[in-house]
């Protein structure tokens, strides 16, 4: 499985094909870097001989209180996310003309464009346009056949984005030329469901900037990484997403399938710097008093990665990203009296202590280590609040799990999920986190495009 050509990479704006092995050389920056957080903590607490017991002892406490106070905001949002959030009432205001925009890197996603546009065509509501714009380092021959089929589909527009090299300047340039009130935004991978725009509409006409759906994955492929990228998704937009926005009082745009107020988004646009312009957006629109609502009633179906490398590279980038939110705009926000307490607090939360864990994090395997070959023990209260910690895991995969969709909402997928994260992916995503923390430090801002399954493009 995987694909087997060299990723695309953007690096300071210029298109190019990586001609190394990217996993081998990621596996490497992640072996160095917790290989010297684990070498450097035992060499300290070894040199400290008599006082390494108390030394250890409270570096113990801190892991443990830290794992205690996000355990207790993961219940939080768990048990906030485990009612479904109550649909506004219908609105008096027929449902707008609406507009989807589907931005493309044509090399990325030629196999899949087609099908994409057929999806959007078909499931959308009656007065309603779908832009395609695309970016591309060399002409293709898809482009002629996208715009063959925009001349003959009245509702469909098709523009290249010349001098483009990001999803924001695509995005940025559509919303320029589109003619619907509400606008929907996916990437090319996206099969909204069918009524996605109506159900969208009662949260804008009750007062929201954008409303974000589920992003489910499709498991076409049907491979273990599918699967738990599956249940991690569940778990991500079925408790996170509505968790969050009900215990903080905002949500969080995710990139696609996510419904803006037209108005809304041509002020704001996206910032091409950012190596998550939809999480930087959302944070501006909260900042100018902008609404953001969570609805995983809103359905839109999406390829996982179709290798590990991918995946880790996709995580990568968006953890760097989310650092990056935070280096711009938690100090701001908090000092903000604008903004309400809540949300300042959220923004604080999700960003800048979600930044801070990860390095604190980084103690427990020193530490164990560490307990294992010398005579420490851990405390009762931090055995305690390590256990919480697992127990507040367990019961948001539980809530995931009862919100999940039929083709994942399967004992066996979430069992998967649970076992994978216990035992390696929980920490591959906090190490990649602490990587993404050095990379932005260090200015290396490439981003590697996820490549499409190849059962996708034989699908398509």
């Amino acid at each position: 499985m995987g694909d087997t050509h060299s990723p695309t990479i953007i690096r300071d704006g210029v298109l190019t094909r990586s001609r190394s092995r990217p996993l081998r050389h990621l596996a490497l920056q992640l072996i160095l870097l917790e290989g010297g957080v684990l070498a450097g903590v035992l060499i300290a607490l070894n040199k400290l001989g008599s006082e390494a017991v108390e030394v250890h002892s409270a570096l113990r406490l801190i892991v443990g209180v830290a794992t205690g106070i996000f355990a207790a905001g993961g219940l939080v949002e768990a048990f906030a996310a485990v009612r479904a959030p109550a649909l506004p009432p219908v609105p008096d205001r027929p449902l707008p003309r609406t507009t989807a925009i589907i931005p493309a890197y044509l090399p990325n996603e030629e196999p899949i464009v087609l099908d994409t546009i057929a999806r959007h065509l078909r499931n959308g509501p009656p007065n309603h346009e779908v832009i395609v714009a695309y970016n591309s380092p060399t002409p293709m021959a898809i482009e002629s056949t996208l715009d063959a089929l925009a001349m003959r589909e009245p509702r469909l527009v098709v523009f290249n984005v010349v001098g483009s090299e990001s999803k924001a300047e695509n995005i940025n340039a559509a919303v320029q030329v589109a003619t619907g009130d509400v606008i929907g935004i996916f990437d090319c991978d996206h099969h909204p469901e069918p009524r996605s725009y109506e159900r969208a509409w009662r949260w804008l006409a009750n007062g929201a900037d954008v409303v974000q759906g589920r992003c489910a994955v499709r498991r076409a492929e049907n491979t273990f990484l599918s699967a738990l990228v599956a249940a991690e998704f569940e778990q991500m937009y079925t408790v996170g997403h509505p968790g969050r926005a009900r215990a903080f009082g905002f949500g969080l745009f995710g990139g696609s399938n996510g419904y803006w107020r037209a108005a809304a988004l041509k002020a704001l646009r996206f910032d091409p710097s950012a190596l998550t312009e939809d999480i930087d957006a959302s944070v501006r629109l909260l900042r100018i008093g902008g609404r953001i609502v969570a609805d995983p009633g809103i359905v839109s179906t999406e390829l996982s990665p179709p290798s590990l490398r991918a995946l880790c590279y996709q995580r990568l980038r968006w953890a760097q990203g989310w650092f990056q939110i935070a280096r711009r705009h938690v100090a701001p926000v908090w000092s903000d009296g604008r903004m309400p307490l809540r949300q300042r607090l959220g923004i604080a939360w999700i960003f800048g202590a979600g930044a801070l864990t990860a390095w604190i994090a980084a103690l427990l395997l020193p530490l164990t280590i560490e307990a294992w070959i010398s005579p420490l023990t851990a405390s009762l209260a931090t055995r305690i609040l390590f256990t919480i910690g697992s127990a507040t895991f367990l019961f948001q995969a539980g809530v995931a799990y009862r919100h999940a969709l039929p083709p994942t909402r399967r004992v066996g997928v979430f069992a998967a999920y649970v076992l994978a994260t216990i035992v390696f992916y929980g920490y591959l995503r906090v190490a990649l986190v602490r990587l993404a923390h050095i990379h932005e430090f260090a200015g290396r801002t490439e981003w590697r495009v996820t490549p499409r399954a190849r059962e996708a493009r034989r699908a398509a």
